[in-house]
C-alpha cells in the first residue's frame, strides 16, 4: 500500500510544480491594425489580334485559264440557308441562289485574274440580280422558269448553271 500512496502523493507533488492547479491568465490578442492596401491600378486590356476569317485572300494575279461557277448557298425566304446545293434541283420562287466564281491559273492555283469577272444571265426578267462582290452574285427567283448563268474573266468562259425556279 505504501507504493500506491507514494505514487499518488508523487502525482500531487508534480502537478503543482507544473502549474496545472493555477490557471494562467489569458494573453490578450493584439488589436487589429489597419494596414493600408495599395490602390488598385487599372491595367488596360490588350486588344485581341484579329484572327483572319476563312481563307487568306488570293493575291495571285496570273491570268485565269479556268473559271468555275457554283451555287454557294441557297438563302430561303424564311431566313434559313441550304449549303452543298445540287445545282440541278429546283429553287422555290422567292429564294435566292448565291453564285460564286473561282478562277484558276495555268498552275491550277486560285487567282484574282487580270480583269473583272463579268456575269451573264439568259433571262434577267426571271430574277432579281444583286451583289457587288467581285466573284459573287445573288439571284432571287421572281417567277417560274429557267435561267442560265455563266461568267467570263480574262477571255475564259465558266461552266453554265441553269437555275430552275418553281412555286
Amino acid at each position: 500500500m505504501r507504493k500506491s500512496w507514494f505514487l499518488l502523493s508523487g502525482a500531487l507533488i508534480v502537478l503543482p510544480a507544473c502549474g496545472a492547479s493555477t490557471p494562467a491568465a489569458p494573453t490578450p490578442s493584439p488589436s487589429p491594425v489597419a494596414v493600408p492596401s495599395p490602390t488598385p491600378v487599372v491595367t488596360p486590356v490588350p486588344s485581341p489580334t484579329p484572327e483572319p476569317e476563312g481563307e487568306a485572300p488570293v493575291t495571285n494575279t496570273n491570268p485565269a485559264t479556268r473559271l468555275t461557277m457554283r451555287i454557294f448557298v441557297i438563302e430561303h425566304a424564311d431566313g434559313t440557308y441550304s449549303g452543298n446545293v445540287n445545282p440541278t434541283l429546283p429553287i422555290t420562287v422567292g429564294d435566292t441562289a448565291r453564285l460564286d466564281v473561282t478562277a484558276k491559273d495555268i498552275d491550277n492555283r486560285e487567282t484574282v485574274g487580270r480583269s473583272e469577272v463579268q456575269f451573264f444571265f439568259s433571262d434577267p426578267g426571271l430574277a432579281r440580280i444583286s451583289g457587288n462582290h467581285t466573284n459573287q452574285r445573288r439571284v432571287q427567283g421572281l417567277a417560274v422558269g429557267s435561267l442560265e448563268c455563266w461568267a467570263v474573266q480574262d477571255g475564259i468562259t465558266s461552266n453554265t448553271i441553269t437555275l430552275t425556279f418553281v412555286r
